[in-house]
């Protein structure tokens, strides 16, 4: 079993990125695979705080890490619930941030629209 703990989430996208370097070169076990994802979300999680905070937006009560590759993120917030996709990780850290910045400025207007793209450009 490989050793999945990262002291900063850039030593984290640095092992993961590009996905074929790491992530994808290999068959991952269970146990690696929930190690992997505990990691991810603990990153992704300090990542949002930091976002939430430098932007004053109200406070999310639960980080979601989804397998839904569908999606980058997803908002729902009336639940307070942002969802990131694990596969961020294995990009530049700039588009979690702008995954971040892009579903917390939901909390501000909730359609994509001339307006949210205006406050999401604030932001």
């Amino acid at each position: 079993m490989t050793d999945l703990n990262f002291n900063s989430y850039q030593e984290f996208s640095d092992y993961c990125y590009p996905f074929e370097k790491n992530l994808g070169s290999r068959v991952w076990s269970v146990d690696e695979k929930h190690q992997l994802l505990d990691q991810i979300a603990f990153f992704y999680r300090q990542r949002l705080d930091d976002i939430a905070d430098r932007l004053g937006s109200r406070y999310t009560m639960l980080l979601h890490v989804t397998m839904d590759a569908k999606y980058w993120g997803r908002c729902w917030y009336d639940e307070r619930i942002i969802e990131l996709n694990p596969n961020l990780i294995c990009y530049p850290p700039l588009l979690l941030t702008e995954t971040i910045i892009h579903e917390l400025t939901h909390y501000q207007h909730a359609a994509h629209g001339k307006r949210f793209y205006t406050l999401m450009e604030q932001n």
